[in-house]
């Protein structure tokens, strides 16, 4: 998934997993054995519970949503289990709410979970450039990944910068929309990106900063930097939804019992970022 944001929610969810399955102790070695620190963990756990008290008491969740959240937190997936016969236990985006629906009813879909980490931290995004690599096959050439360590990455203000070797993303030779979303850079020889996932072109534009449509150049700029290929119908489209989804978000916050669960712009937003536009 090219992504270190998945990469601690599957650790996550392993360490809860492994308390369920043998207790406190069993967390403990499941840290260790995957070095990870179950100090961190324990803050995941707990900033979870608060972040979804916040948006409880703000009419975004549900109370049962956050007793519920509690349970699966203490005493495992099972625990909070909805009685559906279909519970993705396996599922390390969602684990059992997924059979729950509601809140988690798309969290086991990595690219609206990157689209959601792009809409918190936008603007901090990184354009890649990585060079065309063919191999040559019976009957043509197939393009294949490209050296790691010849691909670029540049952020806005900073220009180029470089992949910290403890990224997940280090090793990799091939990034499908071109952009990465980060939460962490570090400047020590050079300055580094510690955290970094690789985001949806769709979750750029939805969330993005202000978009332009150039209609005779064919072209989306977003921030007056960064460009994208596209007709312009479909730049129009999503400023059109972007207008929508923002109109949407000010009347719940006028009125925190609406419910936006069902609302047509919602699903059309989840359909969008949930197949990247395929």
């Amino acid at each position: 998934q090219r992504s270190d944001h998945l990469a601690v929610v599957a650790a996550y969810n392993g360490w809860v997993a492994a308390r369920a399955a043998g207790g406190r102790g069993a967390g403990g070695d499941f840290a260790r054995q995957h070095f990870v620190s179950e100090q961190v963990l324990e803050a995941i756990a707990k900033g979870r519970l608060d972040y979804a008290a916040t948006l409880a008491a703000r009419g975004f969740l549900s109370d049962w949503y956050v007793s519920h959240l509690r349970t699966l937190q203490q005493r495992g997936p099972a625990a909070a289990d909805c009685g559906s016969s279909s519970t993705p236990g396996a599922d390390v985006y969602g684990g059992s709410a997924v059979a729950c629906g509601a809140p988690d009813e798309y969290s086991h879909n990595a690219r609206i979970v990157k689209a959601a980490i792009c809409a918190g931290f936008y603007p901090r995004i990184l354009r890649v450039e990585a060079p065309t690599k063919y191999q040559a096959v019976a009957g043509g050439a197939m393009r294949v990944e490209a050296d790691p360590s010849s691909i670029k990455f540049f952020e806005r203000g900073l220009g180029r910068v470089w992949l910290h070797p403890a990224s997940v993303c280090f090793k990799a030779g091939s990034y499908t929309s071109g952009w990465l979303v980060f939460t962490q850079l570090v400047e020590t020889s050079r300055p580094f990106v510690r955290e970094a996932s690789m985001v949806p072109l769709y979750a750029l534009l939805a969330f993005g900063g202000e978009l332009e449509v150039l209609h005779e150049q064919g072209l989306l700029l977003l921030d007056g930097w960064a460009k994208f290929k596209a007709p312009a119908r479909v730049g129009v489209l999503i400023k059109h939804l972007r207008a929508a989804v923002a109109q949407l978000l000010a009347a719940k916050v006028a009125e925190p019992s609406l419910q936006l669960a069902g609302q047509r712009v919602v699903e059309a937003l989840h359909a969008l970022l949930a197949t990247d536009g395929f």
